[in-house]
């Protein structure tokens, strides 16, 4: 990342020896780690999962660059979903933007310089964003794009701050950017994962705090819809189940019944004793064809966290 700023604000259009040596330390670093890697594995006695093995596509790796990361990385702290149009549009015209401006900017040194500075650009990211570009899974989660996304955002900036001549546009431009991602922050963290997430286990904690007995053996669990939030947060699942119900997934519930009845009753062994079994869907569970005893409890997610939402909003809807 430094050199990666280092070369954007020097903006040569070839790389010089600093670049040079800095980039083939890096590699090297990363050579002795994933040896590292591997001698640490085989003194516990693990094997690496099949995701982390180390791809030669070289082509379907570019292809996964372009397709995911890298519109993902433009589309300036909105969240990213390849569903939406919104995001399919602004990405492409965010990218087309930077390329056009390249050339603008190097119009007085040829072609063949803009083609170069894109060229090592789109290196610089692959070689920001390698850990994933080697791996066999194809998946741009959040925490693997930080470094990726701030280098895109730096690289857009540089771009648009060269064309502000003036330092009054200048100064407007870095307030009003400050200010919009601020703005956008806040409104991703807080209503787009943090209120629904609250609300979700409320739901939860409500109604085990109402049903739960102490004799209770067997928990049937319905997962959560993937979309359970739109209808009350106006939120669509992204990627890494940003926006998505955690009790969607299914290594959720046996974990979540066990941490509340170890929670509210204290006692470790009775959590473990519970027997969790968990649905996709209603209908999932209907197929099973469940005749629930006295030492049963059946927990549909999508009705408690329904019933909690419209019960909680008939209540705002009294007190005003």
């Amino acid at each position: 990342m430094p050199f990666f700023i280092y070369y954007l604000k020097k903006q040569p259009a070839r790389p010089g020896k600093t670049i040079i040596v800095a980039v083939l330390f890096y590699l090297f670093v990363y050579v002795v780690y994933y040896f590292l890697f591997k001698y640490c594995l085989k003194l516990s006695g693990m094997q690496p999962v099949n995701r982390a093995g180390i791809s030669t596509d070289v082509i379907g790796k570019l292809s996964f660059l372009f397709s995911d990361p890298l519109p993902s990385a433009f589309s300036v702290n909105i969240l990213y979903t390849a569903r939406s149009i919104f995001s399919q549009i602004l990405a492409p015209l965010m990218m087309a933007g930077w390329a056009i401006s390249v050339f603008i900017r190097y119009k007085k040194t040829g072609v063949v310089n803009a083609l170069l500075h894109i060229g090592i650009v789109l290196s610089f990211l692959v070689l920001i964003y390698l850990p994933s570009m080697v791996v066999l899974e194809n998946f741009a989660s959040y925490r693997t794009l930080f470094a990726f996304n701030l280098a895109v955002f730096y690289l857009v900036t540089d771009q648009v701050l060269f064309f502000l001549k003036k330092q009054a546009g200048r100064k407007i431009f870095i307030y009003t950017t400050c200010i919009f991602l601020l703005a956008t922050g806040f409104y991703n963290f807080n209503y787009q994962f943090v209120n629904p997430a609250k609300a979700e286990r409320k739901a939860f904690i409500s109604f085990m705090n109402k049903n739960v007995k102490t004799d209770l053996e067997t928990v049937y669990f319905i997962r959560s819809d993937k979309f359970l939030f739109n209808s009350f947060f106006y939120t669509l699942p992204y990627k890494d189940e940003f926006g998505l119900p955690s009790t969607n997934k299914d290594w959720v519930p046996e974990s979540l019944v066990k941490q509340y009845t170890f929670e509210s009753t204290g006692n470790r062994s009775i959590a473990e004793k519970i027997k969790v079994i968990q649905f996709a869907d209603t209908s999932e569970y209907n197929n099973a064809k469940i005749q629930l005893s006295g030492n049963d409890l059946l927990i549909d997610m999508n009705k408690i966290f329904r019933d909690y939402m419209n019960e909680k909003k008939q209540y705002n809807t009294s007190g005003k």
